[in-house]
């Protein structure tokens, strides 16, 4: 069987990983803390402006950068993109219910949450 893997290997893509990071942390921290500073806030709608910016500069670094961070021709084939937004959806859910339920626990049954941890299967 031949090598299926380049024997060069593939480089990081700095610029990449620091414009999604710059992106994710910023909408987390616009979202996080938007019901605090208020949605229309300038520093709320300063973070949100800032995380659409920098996903647009990341999409386009990916468009034209060897060795991406996301392959965008990939997203072309309909079954990989569909995979890719169930499993995206997924996680989403997963993650949003351990986020949630110890806040459910806290608000609504007004367990305290050190409690909760310590009475909480898993």
């Amino acid at each position: 069987m031949p090598e299926s893997s380049s024997p060069q290997g593939r480089g990081l893509d700095l610029p990449g990983q620091a414009l999604a990071i710059a992106a994710l942390g910023s909408f987390s921290l616009a979202a996080i803390e938007g019901p605090r500073w208020g949605w229309t806030s300038i520093a709320s709608v300063a973070a949100f402006s800032f995380s659409v910016v920098a996903t647009v500069l990341f999409f386009r670094r990916q468009a034209g950068a060897t060795g991406a961070l996301v392959p965008l021709p990939m997203l072309r084939q309909r079954v990989f993109t569909a995979c890719l937004a169930v499993a995206a959806a997924m996680t989403f859910g997963a993650y949003a219910m351990l986020f949630l339920t110890p806040l459910y626990f806290q608000a609504a049954l007004k367990i305290p949450l050190l409690r909760y941890a310590v009475v909480a299967p898993g």
